[in-house]
């Protein structure tokens, strides 16, 4: 489960502000403080619809 305040930062800056999806973890970290990963950031935007048939590769 993620953080609610977390899920509306990240679905506001990919739906609302056009941001790609890997783009997003490095804002949030540097203008809120909120430590998060762009697996976070993915995780959410798939368990939201946003994102179909995600992969993660290391």
């Amino acid at each position: 489960m993620y953080d609610p305040w977390l899920v509306r930062v990240v679905l506001d800056m990919y739906d609302v502000r056009g941001l790609d999806w890997m783009d997003i973890a490095e804002p949030i970290g540097r203008v809120w403080g909120f430590r998060t990963s762009s697996a976070e950031v993915l995780g959410i935007l798939s368990g939201n619809g946003r994102i179909r048939d995600r992969v993660w590769w290391d």
